[in-house]
């Protein structure tokens, strides 16, 4: 018997996701949501953990810009000291990104694919931050997956992680 990580289709990369129609869509986004919602109350010391784990390391300056992706519904922005930072974030799901822009009125939120697409210059942020993302991108072979630490020009050695044309 193989203990390793059985070979179903959904193990492999890059996952191929079906099309959804416009009801699945929004089945999908309300679902989203609701997670969004239920995983801090019932999954919180391993969500405290996630969201405390990214402020320990913060740059050695008094103002800095950070950049968020997949930021759902604002879950890490109560975590971090938004008076020392300018805080963007990229969020798929235009709903679930409004209802951020609410909560947050001083955050910069942009919908958009951070696997196709990140509206900002090279070398623009001094640090990103990534909670419950890099696991759930479809496209997580070699050039799909975004590369902040190299686009961003944060020190020392990346994540292992592929490389996305936009940041680099």
């Amino acid at each position: 018997m193989d203990p390793g990580v059985p070979s179903f289709p959904r193990f492999k990369w890059p996952k191929h996701l079906p099309a959804l129609s416009e009801e699945q869509q929004r089945i999908s986004d309300d679902f989203m949501k609701h997670w969004l919602e239920l995983l801090p109350t019932r999954y919180w010391p391993i969500e405290t953990f996630n969201h405390t784990y990214p402020t320990r390391r913060l740059p050695n300056q008094a103002h800095w810009r950070t950049l968020e992706l997949g930021a759902g519904i604002g879950g890490h922005l109560k975590y971090e000291d938004l008076s020392r930072q300018d805080y963007h974030c990229i969020e798929l799901r235009e709903g679930i990104a409004a209802e951020t822009r609410k909560l947050f009125a001083d955050v910069t939120m942009v919908t958009g694919d951070c696997q196709q697409h990140i509206p900002y210059a090279d070398e623009y942020f001094d640090r990103v931050v990534a909670v419950h993302v890099l696991e759930h991108l479809p496209a997580h072979d070699e050039g799909a997956l975004p590369d902040p630490a190299h686009r961003t020009g944060l020190q020392g050695p990346p994540p292992t992680r592929p490389r996305h044309p936009a940041l680099r």
